[in-house]
């Protein structure tokens, strides 16, 4: 399935998805790339991955001898590193749609806008709850470029359930983030540059909601 069959398929049902796609790579990229590669190329900063970590996807693998399914969460061990045989192929990935009840955002930074090398992406799909203020029901958090793997943040995940979206929460989860992350420097950025954007995604999308 290729790059540009899997955005028109979102267009409807996944439109945060589909935009995002838009500026992925050419059209001529997106008529061969595919969905499945740029998971199993296991890049840092693979650009599909984020969401998909925020979504709970799936790596369907097949073997000649079984087949079994790996959470994409624990798909890579190491840098370019994967939880796949050398006698597997991928046959699928699946993913869950974002609910009425969550607000998914899909970010990437570059130093062009359209078709370039990300310096840091990441997603953020939070479930919220209104009462007599939204509380975090359920928050997922995943960035890329920020260090050997894409990854979601399971300590700031479960700090922010049940929370609301006060000032101080927010402060005291981007300093957990924060924590948690080794970025390196190389020519799309600096460490230092990397912290800034992951400190300023995660807000942005704070104050979205």
């Amino acid at each position: 399935v290729s790059l540009t069959e899997v955005r028109r398929a979102c267009e409807v049902r996944l439109p945060e998805f589909a935009n995002f796609l838009n500026i992925f790579a050419s059209p001529q990229i997106k008529n061969i790339g595919t969905l499945v590669g740029n998971v199993a190329n296991a890049s840092p900063i693979g650009d599909t991955v984020p969401f998909l970590m925020v979504a709970d996807a799936v790596v369907h693998l097949s073997s000649s001898r079984r087949e079994r399914e790996v959470p994409l969460t624990e798909f890579y061990l190491a840098y370019r590193t994967m939880a796949k045989k050398p006698d597997e192929l991928i046959t699928a990935v699946s993913f869950a749609l974002p609910t009425a009840h969550e607000s998914l955002r899909i970010f990437k930074v570059s130093q062009r806008k359209d078709l370039d090398i990300s310096t840091v992406n990441s997603a953020f799909l939070f479930r919220m709850e209104k009462t007599s203020q939204a509380v975090i029901k359920e928050a997922r958090i995943a960035y890329g470029g920020i260090g050997p793997v894409v990854r979601r943040f399971p300590e700031v995940e479960t700090y922010l359930e049940g929370k609301s979206l006060t000032l101080e929460v927010v402060d005291h989860a981007a300093a957990l983030i924060q924590q948690d992350i080794l970025p390196l420097s190389d020519v799309r950025g600096t460490s230092a540059y990397r912290r800034v954007l992951v400190d300023g995604l995660f807000r942005r999308y704070c104050e979205e909601l």
